[in-house]
């Protein structure tokens, strides 16, 4: 009996440990599509630990602001810890804002948008003591092409070739507005007066929405800006844009026709985020993986669409593969181009 007894608690013990060393076995198994502590620990840096400055170098309600605060909305909501605020410095083209964010500290405190105009003003000499290699571009959201602006209530002209015609009939009488010398706007029209021998009265604006309150106003007759600033005038019918320096249509404005193959005018401005060149390595990859996954998200894009702008999303090697091929193709376009 007591040898039975025996055997059935030997029995009972054996079952029991077999039974521990299965939980054990089960708890120390690791899923390999669920992440562990060990998991990702090693690029975790305690940053931001303050808000983050978010420098505009244009006037707010342009293209640029418009994006830049998309996308910062954005990044406050997915990034842990974001709170971007973004401050417009405009005037020069961008430079003076540009300025203010290349003397900056490069901590990742002040950030802001780099100015695509750079491609321009560096091979026109016109960029002073800017370079695109005085930053570290962290992500582009989005950007579109340059189109010509003008009032629905010009009695003058209404379409490309009507507005060519007069121009021509009229040497300097068309006013035209822009953002400063050596910019896009500047450059966009400068172009059409090459192409087509005219001469404009210029004058200069902080901003293009500006550029656009001017047109409506009675200020000037036309500027060239891309779709975001004029998008809300073109759909009441108050401004017309009879062309765009593009080489396709665009969804948002199918009657405006192009410029872009004829007469190698394609002009996409797009928008850059960047920030003071020497940024710690692990600060750079943090603000681009929450900018990234911010310009990605519906929030964003759905914001962009509604402003007329259109979402152009590049981080990484692309973003270093698509700066490479901006400043080559405007290197070539400016050889044309002759500023006074």
């Amino acid at each position: 009996m007591e040898e039975q007894q025996m055997k059935k608690a030997l029995s009972i013990i054996l079952t029991v440990i077999m039974l521990l060393a299965c939980l054990s076995g089960c708890g120390n198994k690791t899923d390999s599509n669920t992440p562990t502590d060990t998991q990702g620990d090693t690029t975790k840096i305690d940053f931001p630990t303050e808000d983050i400055r978010v420098i505009v170098p244009f006037a707010a309600g342009g293209n640029t602001d418009s994006t830049i605060r998309a996308l910062a909305a954005a990044m406050n909501e997915v990034g842990e810890g974001y709170n971007l605020i973004v401050e417009n410095k405009p005037g020069a083209s961008g430079q003076i804002g540009m300025t203010a964010i290349k003397h900056s500290a490069a901590d990742g405190y002040t950030i802001g948008a780099i100015s695509c105009e750079l491609f321009l003003q560096q091979n026109l000499g016109l960029a002073g003591d800017l370079n695109l290699n005085d930053f570290d571009i962290i992500c582009i959201p989005g950007g579109d092409p340059y189109g010509l602006v003008i009032s629905a209530n010009n009695s003058n002209f209404s379409t490309i070739e009507e507005f060519v015609d007069y121009a021509k009939a009229n040497p300097g009488k068309v006013k035209i507005g822009h953002c400063g010398v050596g910019g896009m706007t500047h450059v966009a029209l400068v172009a059409l007066q090459n192409y087509f021998d005219l001469e404009f009265d210029l004058y200069t604006y902080g901003g293009s929405a500006d550029c656009v309150n001017a047109i409506n106003s009675g200020e000037i007759d036309g500027t060239f800006t891309q779709p975001n600033p004029a998008a809300a005038g073109i759909n009441s019918g108050t401004l017309l844009m009879p062309v765009i320096l593009a080489s396709e249509r665009l969804e948002s404005f199918p009657d405006s026709p192009t410029l872009g193959d004829e007469y190698n005018m394609a002009m996409r401005g797009v928008v850059i985020l960047g920030a003071p060149k020497g940024l710690p390595e692990e600060v750079f990859q943090a603000l681009s993986d929450v900018a990234y996954e911010a310009a990605m998200s519906k929030t964003c894009q759905d914001q962009l669409i509604a402003l007329g702008i259109s979402p152009y999303v590049l981080v990484g090697d692309e973003l270093k593969t698509f700066m490479s091929e901006q400043l080559a193709f405007y290197e070539e376009m400016c050889k044309d181009i002759t500023i006074e």
